[in-house]
């Protein structure tokens, strides 16, 4: 298993593996209008775009990738954490998000922020962060219920 930081190449898988995870895991806990507005945030040439702007994406991959998660250092804030939905439970997550955390304290970051789904709350909980308040944001036409959280270095 190794990680690593994606190119522009990148963008149709980390585009794929942000849709299926929304369509598969979070419809748990949103609706289905939320869901459809949601998708289309992550279209592969906005994922391009933001690569070619220079913003931090991360594999993690286990013969294929199994994983992806973005970092905006100058914010301190992880972006987003999404692990492939049928391989959820085997730690991918866990490792994924030691490896950012840890490139972030390396990179000056001593606090991180991040805004979790409904459904990941749990996981971060469980991770160290603690709960500031409850967030959303605004996909397509649809608010997405968030929890803003944040977890010292």
């Amino acid at each position: 298993m190794r990680i690593r930081k994606a190119t522009v190449e990148d963008a149709r898988t980390i585009s794929r593996i942000h849709s299926d995870t929304i369509r598969y895991v979070n419809s748990r806990d949103y609706t289905p209008k939320q869901i459809r507005e949601w998708i289309p945030i992550n279209r592969t040439a906005r994922i391009r775009k933001l690569l070619k702007e220079g913003k931090l994406y991360f594999l993690l991959i286990d013969k294929d990738v199994v994983g992806v998660s973005s970092l905006m250092l100058e914010e301190s804030e992880l972006g987003s954490l999404y692990i492939k939905h049928t391989a959820h439970g085997k730690g991918y997550g866990s490792r994924l998000l030691r490896y950012v955390e840890g490139y972030a304290k390396r990179h000056g970051v001593n606090r991180l922020r991040l805004h979790s789904t409904t459904t990941a709350y749990s996981f971060y909980k469980n991770k160290g962060y603690t709960r500031i308040r409850k967030s959303s944001h605004r996909m397509g036409c649809a608010d997405i219920s968030c929890i803003l959280m944040t977890k010292r270095l």
